[in-house]
């Protein structure tokens, strides 16, 4: 968190946030099922918990109030403004066995797009990753974002979260598969379980606001 906030609108944007987002955690945590062999837990369970703690957020309440509170303080950098914000969200992250209930403690975590988008910043990193047909590809490496064009369908584009894993060979790789894609795939990578599920793995962020200028 910036330095250069006054102590009580830092504590003024942690407590807007944090009443914002009780709507998201009550969402938790979510049963979900597994398939296939090796078992994988059902991505399209992972993906719908996930966005619909998103969803039950009202993202437009929270940015009208923080936009009031940052007109309050113009004479702070507004990137230190949002640097707060985000931190705010940082610290009410979820470890992974706070967000689903899994039985099976060698199922594999689908690494989804929206598991990655909301995961905090260096959770999984050196954590063995598997292919649909359990073999250990290598160690987790990180997300990064591409983006995608809409299609006929949207002239819009839209950022994609991926990952990258490092072989046993120190290369490292880009997973480019149908998982990511938003509507339809089959998982074909993830994490056991028994080594997700005490890491940090849920954040919301502030990309859903709007703060203004």
């Amino acid at each position: 968190m910036s330095l250069t906030l006054p102590a009580d609108v830092t504590k003024k944007v942690d407590a807007l946030v944090g009443a914002a987002v009780e709507p998201a955690m009550r969402q938790f945590p979510c049963k979900v099922k597994t398939s296939g062999k090796p078992k994988m837990i059902r991505w399209q369970d992972v993906d719908n918990c996930l966005n619909k703690a998103v969803e039950s957020v009202d993202w437009d309440d929270l940015s009208t109030q923080l936009r009031a509170l940052k007109n309050e303080t113009r004479a702070n950098p507004a990137n230190d403004f949002l640097l707060a914000v985000d931190s705010a969200f940082s610290d009410r992250a979820l470890t992974f066995d706070k967000v689903f209930i899994v039985k099976d403690s060698k199922a594999l975590l689908p690494l989804t797009h929206s598991v990655l988008k909301y995961l905090p910043s260096d959770s999984l990193q050196g954590l063995a990753v598997y292919g649909d047909t359990g073999e250990n590809v290598g160690t987790f490496a990180g997300v990064f974002f591409s983006e995608r064009s809409g299609g006929l369908v949207s002239i819009k584009s839209y950022s994609l979260a991926r990952f990258q894993y490092k072989d046993a060979d120190g290369n490292v790789h880009s997973a480019m598969d149908n998982l990511h894609l938003p509507t339809d795939g089959i998982g074909s990578y993830g994490i056991t379980w028994s080594d997700v599920e005490q890491h940090l793995g849920f954040r919301l962020t502030s990309e859903n606001l709007d703060l203004g200028r």
